[in-house]
């Protein structure tokens, strides 16, 4: 830390990489001579290890008020819940949305996290995934004036453990693959009404972009998680095909309920109320004008 500290020589220094901005770290930065050091929230925080850490730093912007509250043992009074930086180019772009439905791809083959936990259970992840895939199937038959498009990371759709996904939907043709990495990804969720994901943390930020995300907890398969996974409004456990068709036309009709349901869901998940990157550059900004005053 204090060989990487002392290569820097700035006023200010950003970093995305707030898991590992422990005491120690932050201690050899600030004696190297960096005045303010600012750290970016990176991920949804669960309640597993990404919580457990002592963060330190000048300035924090997270993504709520419930991730601030969850880092232990982190008592800096500079918190600010600004939403995902990550959204920052698709707030202002046209609402206008291309698709019905968005279905994030799971890399349930891949989920060596699971296995890593209690309880956690790789095979009946797959079989719920399954399931799900051909409840949307069935969904995009009996609704042809419905589409759907399902994105991916880049390079997945050459992946072996996609083919049996692309022929599950072989003969659907309101259903459109795409492949999608990081920030990308929401340039389909901008375009979506609906979001579909079970784990994936582009389900909260999907918040953020005022979006209404379902949640697949299917036979309580991704508790393991820690995700907010409780059977609600924006969560199903019932595997049925029916449970899945009622759901997904009430979060695509015109609701009230369902409009403020996501509302509480947005301020406690993502809270984006403004540009974020604008809230960042705007501090960085008064502490320069400080400085040089």
């Amino acid at each position: 830390y204090k060989t990487q500290s002392l290569l820097i020589n700035a006023k200010v220094l950003i970093s995305a990489s707030d898991y590992y901005w422990n005491p120690f770290k932050y201690y050899f930065f600030k004696q190297g001579g960096i005045e303010n050091i600012f750290l970016i929230q990176h991920n949804f925080v669960g309640d597993h290890i990404t919580n457990n850490f002592y963060l330190s730093c000048d300035y924090y912007f997270a993504h709520s008020q419930i991730a601030i509250d969850k880092k232990m043992g982190f008592y800096n009074k500079n918190q600010f819940p600004i939403g995902s930086l990550q959204l920052s180019p698709f707030l202002n772009k046209n609402k206008n949305n291309i698709y019905d439905v968005l279905i994030i791809d799971q890399p349930v083959h891949n989920l060596i996290m699971v296995e890593s936990r209690k309880d956690g259970n790789k095979e009946d992840i797959i079989k719920q995934y399954d399931i799900l895939l051909y409840n949307l199937k069935t969904y995009l038959i009996e609704n042809k004036t419905k589409n759907a498009v399902y994105v991916l990371k880049t390079n997945g759709l050459k992946k072996e453990t996609f083919l049996y996904i692309k022929n599950i939907f072989k003969y659907i043709p309101n259903i459109t693959f795409k492949e999608a990495y990081g920030k990308e990804t929401f340039t389909y969720v901008n375009q979506s009404e609906v979001i579909i994901n079970m784990y994936s943390s582009v389900g909260i930020e999907s918040y953020g972009l005022d979006k209404k995300v379902l949640w697949i907890n299917y036979k309580h398969c991704c508790d393991v998680f820690k995700y907010d996974t409780e059977e609600d409004l924006h969560v199903v456990i019932d595997n049925s095909y029916e449970a899945f068709e009622e759901r997904v036309n009430l979060l695509l009709s015109d609701n009230q309920e369902v409009d403020e349901h996501y509302k509480k869901l947005k301020k406690k998940y993502m809270n984006t109320q403004e540009n974020p990157a604008k809230i960042v550059a705007n501090k960085i900004n008064e502490l320069l004008s400080i400085d040089n005053a």
